[in-house]
């Protein structure tokens, strides 16, 4: 059992904080791998961590929508095809790509009252579970994805 998280980094950041984004995201691709019981043989997930004007570009060119956000996931999988869920020996299982503006997690963490890292690895779960197939675009949808996303943060917590 094996998870594959390459990490980008946008170049004006400081080395240390590099090392802890990286950690940061491989602790949380594993958590939410763990919880929702999807770990497989082989797994890769890609975390690039960008500023407000690149998240806006992919914004707009994907979701049209011409505006800052904090995280935009990529899924590979169509987690509802069950031709999609076959895992195929020898061949990883690609999730996808999250994006995550460090412009945006730090304004949203200084406004909430907490560290960076914190809001970033929020960020990180909820664009995890976006790529297994979690969504909060109806009321019912959002009650379980904040559930997850509860568990999540709470397993990260104990470890």
């Amino acid at each position: 059992m094996s998870v594959q998280v390459d990490t980008i980094v946008c170049p004006d950041v400081r080395e240390e904080l590099r090392q802890e984004l990286e950690k940061l995201a491989t602790t949380c691709v594993d958590t939410v791998l763990r919880i929702e019981g999807r770990l497989s043989a082989s797994t890769e997930v890609s975390v690039l961590f960008t500023d407000d004007a690149f998240i806006r570009e992919l914004n707009a060119q994907y979701r049209e929508v011409d505006e800052v956000t904090d995280v935009l996931s990529f899924a590979m999988l169509d987690c509802e095809s069950e031709v999609d869920l076959v895992e195929i020996p020898g061949l990883p299982v690609i999730l996808g790509d999250i994006v995550i503006s460090l412009d945006t997690a730090e304004r949203q963490a200084r406004a909430a009252g907490k560290s960076t890292l914190d809001e970033i690895r929020f960020l990180l779960i909820h664009g995890m579970l976006h790529l297994l197939g979690y969504d909060h675009d109806e009321p019912e949808k959002e009650a379980i994805m904040w559930k997850r996303q509860e568990m999540a943060l709470a397993a990260l917590d104990e470890d």
